[in-house]
């Protein structure tokens, strides 16, 4: 039944944003801005190492907060799916 499954995706939403926090992703969200601040800084390439470093920690939080960022989106389609399909069958 949608009511079901509707309960379901919300369930599975609260978790997502549970996981959010065990991975600390507000955080990991605004050190990725900080990178990206300091990569449009044309100076960065003077000390490779750290450029390197910079983006290999960008590499990182990329991954994390686009899968994260991902799972949320594909939560909330699915629930607007639902609530559509739910309307519909009311009519």
């Amino acid at each position: 039944e949608l009511s079901t499954i509707k309960e379901q995706f919300n369930l599975a939403k609260k978790k997502g944003k549970e996981i959010r926090g065990i991975f600390d992703f507000d955080k990991k969200k605004v050190r990725l801005k900080e990178i990206e601040s300091e990569f449009e800084n044309p100076n960065i390439w003077a000390d490779q190492i750290k450029a390197k470093d910079l983006n290999h920690e960008r590499r990182s939080l990329e991954k994390v907060v686009s899968n994260l960022s991902s799972i949320e989106i594909d939560l909330n389609n699915t629930l607007e799916l639902i609530e559509l399909a739910s309307s519909e069958n009311d009519d």
